[in-house]
């Protein structure tokens, strides 16, 4: 994966957020990435494809009219036509498609970069693109939202649906509110629910959702990578992006000006929220290999500079076994729990080293502490 730092911002940009609250903050950023480029630029923009995903793609079948597609493990394709009377159906443009999950795995300065590389480079055109705001505060949920809509409250749509599901035990699981049309040819939606409910409790936020497609997602897509990396006014603009779709207004028989109606609380607080704005941070991979491919790409160097600091390594090994794995085993959240219980004990690590210097070198260190 690429990474890049923005030397403008220091050690300490404002959308890093410290302290044991940090997690209760207003977090943005983009969830899903839809863009349209001349086939011309195809094998550059796989080559590219594949350094920001650290991983090569497989040949499939394509989708919507287009006969292949080169395919990532974690859903990114792009799509395009070997058959030229389709290649001239499709105006010579092939698709990028970069998912939900997909975006989460990319660091903001990551998103950001590659955004600008399709819009300068390769004529790219956002064709689909969602930009979120998550509300750890959960200054209002779901359901508090449909009761202000029924009355009408709120401005920019003409349309809401109410979208829920039930388990078995009749138990809600999924709990949504939808502005804007639900039909195939929408352009523009704000989706708001309960994240909380829809990850089984991993990310505990009231999550909103801006969805636009067409010429809106590419002003959209335009605007955000004019950005040009600069993550203040990316992470700014997403927010502003999110909140400028809709307003909840107290309304007043025979007063349809907006501006003269007042604003809900709860909105005020979240457009407030925007001053202490966090963007996503990356999300590692929930598998296995995923997880220790991101422990070494990320947490590597941490762990090798504080090596150097310890007295020696049995002192550096005794910090690790009985701080960070002790406090680590508290936080688990359900998916790594869930890991555990299904693969434990079942990954053998084969060291390079001669089997007999490494375990000699593991029982020097072990039994130190343990004596």
């Amino acid at each position: 994966m690429l990474t890049f730092k923005d030397e403008n911002f220091g050690n300490t940009p404002r959308h890093v957020v410290r302290g044991v609250n940090s997690h209760f903050v207003t977090e943005t950023g983009v969830h899903w990435l839809r863009i349209s480029f001349p086939d011309k630029y195809l094998h550059e923009v796989v080559r590219v494809t594949s350094l920001f995903f650290d991983s090569q793609p497989s040949e499939r079948f394509g989708l919507w009219g287009y006969d292949r597609a080169y395919r990532w493990q974690n859903s990114v394709c792009v799509l395009y036509d070997t058959d030229q009377d389709k290649a001239r159906f499709h105006n010579h443009r092939a698709y990028f498609e970069c998912p939900g999950r997909a975006c989460d795995e990319l660091t903001a300065n990551d998103l950001t970069f590659l955004m600008q590389i399709f819009k300068e480079k390769f004529e790219g055109r956002g064709e689909r693109i969602d930009i979120f705001l998550d509300d750890f505060a959960r200054r209002i949920d779901p359901k508090g939202i449909q009761e202000i809509v029924k009355r009408g409250d709120y401005s920019r749509f003409q349309k809401f649906h109410l979208r829920q599901s039930y388990d078995h035990g009749n138990q809600l699981v999924y709990d949504s509110i939808i502005f804007g049309s639900v039909k195939k040819d929408w352009v523009k939606q704000l989706k708001c629910y309960d994240k909380g409910l829809e990850s089984n409790g991993e990310k505990k936020c009231v999550r909103w959702e801006a969805k636009f497609r067409e010429d809106k997602a590419d002003n959209v897509f335009t605007k955000l990578a004019g950005t040009c990396g600069n993550l203040d006014a990316f992470g700014l603009l997403c927010g502003s992006i999110v909140i400028g779709c809709i307003t909840f207004i107290h309304r007043i028989e025979n007063v349809k000006n907006i501006s003269r109606l007042d604003v809900y609380d709860f909105w005020e607080l979240i457009k407030a929220g925007l001053a202490d704005l966090r963007i996503r941070s990356h999300k590692k991979c929930n598998t296995i290999t995923g997880i220790m491919e991101w422990t070494k790409r990320q947490v590597a160097p941490n762990f090798a500079c504080l090596s150097k600091v310890f007295k020696n390594e049995k002192q550096f090994f005794a910090w690790i076994m009985e701080e960070i794995l002790h406090d680590g085993e508290g936080r688990l959240n359900p998916n790594q729990r869930d890991l555990v219980d299904r693969f434990s004990g079942t990954v053998v690590y084969r060291s390079p080293k001669n089997p007999d210097d490494f375990e000699k070198h593991y029982l020097n260190v072990v039994c130190d502490i343990r004596g």
